[in-house]
């Protein structure tokens, strides 16, 4: 392996943020190559700082002490496996995009993070997450998705010790680091997940402290063509209920997701999305996103309180408000989808999406409707994202 510390040079951690690396094998301070057999080297990066990281004013000179200190306790630039083992038993897929991921402190190639099988996330599911857009590259109302995890922590009673600030550059580095796959993706999920760490086998409230913060870039999976937003996607209404508060309060965005993925599976099995309703036969959601209708002029959505609101969903309102269309959040039911001029749902990564049927309804103005098409117009001159290409909206 010839030329390493050349080769060091052109990683994207190096290229990402441009501070100062510090390896610690020798091989890989004098640049020579690796013997037969000898395992891949490994060195760490330690921005001078997190914000100053992102700033581009980190120093090239060496470091003292206190400026070695930052969010990120190391970054593995390569494996410290050999390359004729492997530690999962799971295949990653070749055509899989590279990038990094963050795990407590730790910045990793994401095909390599790992979180112990002990660790009560992987067990019971005892961890909440959070999922920001990124739009060409731009986070999309970072601060209020960190909100909305501050209190589902706080619900579930898990304390992170990380500050909100601290969270918020932690997140942007990440996603600087994986500016080669946002920037190859239009649109790209950005999570951050939290569990209550490692199981202890005792009480809850004899645990010592201890989470596991997960921070990873994602590429949307589906991709959403201009054709989806002009004609429409179906829905259907499935027979599994959206858990009421009284079980576990949809406003809480917890890892606990069962409930809406065998909604999702179930309204996959009928060729559409799942639309859910709640114990009282009122429209409740979806497994991924929040539902909208148009009634005479008037833009209809479920109470906050029976459904996750989501960050999108309270920029759509905010939109509407701005457009003068008036705005109630109601209890719906079937008759209220049957009798709509127009119906979209609306997610973080897929903005404002036209719903062209549920089950045997369909909008009485067609798809995509006159508001409905103002919105998608609305939020795509906010999100920089423009889901319709070249196709302009009508009003």
């Amino acid at each position: 392996m010839p030329k390493v510390a050349a080769e060091l040079e052109e990683t994207p951690a190096n290229r990402a943020i441009g501070t100062t690396l510090w390896f610690e094998n020798e091989h890989v301070r004098s640049g020579r190559s690796l013997k037969p057999g000898e395992r891949p080297f490994h060195g760490t990066l330690r921005p001078t700082s997190g914000p100053a990281s992102i700033r581009g004013r980190a120093s090239s000179a060496t470091p003292t002490a206190p400026q070695r200190q930052s969010i990120f306790h190391s970054v593995r630039l390569c494996s410290t496996r050999s390359p004729r083992t492997t530690t999962s038993a799971v295949a990653v897929p070749t055509n899989r995009p590279k990038g990094f991921a963050y795990v407590n402190g730790e910045i990793m190639p994401t095909d390599e993070a790992r979180v112990s099988v002990l660790d009560r996330g992987f067990l019971w599911g005892d961890g909440v997450y959070e999922i920001t857009p990124c739009f060409n590259g731009k986070l999309f109302r970072l601060d209020q998705h960190l909100e909305r995890l501050g209190s589902s922590l706080r619900f579930a009673g898990i304390t992170l010790k990380i500050s909100h600030d601290d969270l918020f550059t932690s997140t942007s580095e990440v996603v600087h680091l994986n500016r080669e796959l946002t920037s190859s993706h239009p649109v790209c999920r950005v999570g951050q997940w939290v569990t209550r760490g490692i199981e202890q086998w005792v009480p809850l409230d004899q645990r010592d402290d201890g989470t596991t913060l997960c921070i990873l870039v994602e590429p949307v999976g589906r991709t959403l063509t201009p054709e989806d937003y002009l004609t429409g996607v179906p829905l259907t209404i499935v027979s599994t209920r959206r858990s009421p508060s009284s079980v576990l309060d949809p406003r809480a965005k917890t890892t606990s997701r069962m409930n809406a993925i065998v909604a999702e599976i179930e309204g996959a099995a009928s060729g559409a999305l799942a639309l859910m309703m709640d114990i009282h036969d009122h429209v409740a959601e979806g497994p991924t996103f929040n539902f909208f209708l148009v009634r005479d002029g008037e833009l209809l959505t479920p109470k906050a309180e029976n459904v996750l609101p989501g960050i999108t969903r309270g920029v759509v309102l905010d939109l509407a408000a701005e457009l003068g269309v008036p705005v109630m959040e109601t209890n719906l039911s079937s008759y209220d989808i049957a009798t709509a001029n127009e119906f979209f749902i609306t997610a973080s990564s897929w903005g404002v999406l036209p719903a062209r049927s549920i089950d045997r309804f369909h909008p009485r103005d067609g798809v995509p409707g006159e508001v409905t098409m103002r919105l998608i117009d609305k939020l795509s001159a906010l999100t920089g994202y423009r889901p319709l290409g070249d196709h302009e909206a009508r009003g």
